[in-house]
């Protein structure tokens, strides 16, 4: 609400002074409520996680994890791996550890030990958990990749053309960038 004052003061004379060249004084006086603070300055997005390393080892240990059980498998397959069973059984078991993932939970159903059995399990887990750690890595590879292209300079197309502003010690200026 905005409301408005006039105040009339006589002026004070001076001893040295012309009264007659001086009049009443009005002084008008607006009252108003004070302005609106001013917004707070909105911050830059954050960048995602960038996640290479995470997708690097990730699939690297699903890679070695996999080979270990496949080339187990194998030398199970052709009779070499110390398969006490008979050659047909060694030749199921081995088809079975070359399948990713669920291969050793297959294996491990013609399994006589409880040791086996669990080694099994847990590199059948292995081979799960580490495949999921690359997949999550590569997931934010991607979105960090797509933040740098479209959000850390100016979009101007999906094409990779973006215009990014460039500070000099002399002023500024806009680079134009283009990623193909």
């Amino acid at each position: 609400m905005v409301t408005e004052a006039v105040v009339v003061t006589t002026p004070t004379v001076q001893p040295y002074s012309d009264p007659s060249l001086r009049g009443p004084t009005t002084t008008t006086v607006i009252v108003a409520p004070p302005p609106a603070p001013a917004p707070a300055p909105r911050r830059p997005i954050p960048p995602p996680k960038r996640g290479l390393g995470l997708m690097i080892a990730g699939f690297s240990m699903f890679g070695t994890t996999y080979l270990l059980t496949a080339w187990a498998g194998a030398m199970s397959h052709d009779g070499h791996g110390g398969c006490n069973r008979t050659k047909h059984d060694c030749r199921e078991m081995g088809k079975a550890l070359m399948v990713p993932f669920v291969g050793p939970m297959l294996a491990a159903q013609s399994s006589d030990s409880a040791r086996e059995t669990f080694g099994l399990f847990l590199v059948s887990g292995i081979q799960i958990a580490t495949f999921v750690m690359g997949v999550v890595g590569a997931v934010r590879y991607s979105r960090y990749k797509n933040w740098e292209r479209n959000l850390a300079g100016i979009p101007v197309g999906k094409t990779g053309l973006a215009v990014a502003p460039m500070p000099r010690f002399d002023g500024g200026g806009l680079g134009l960038n283009y990623r193909f």
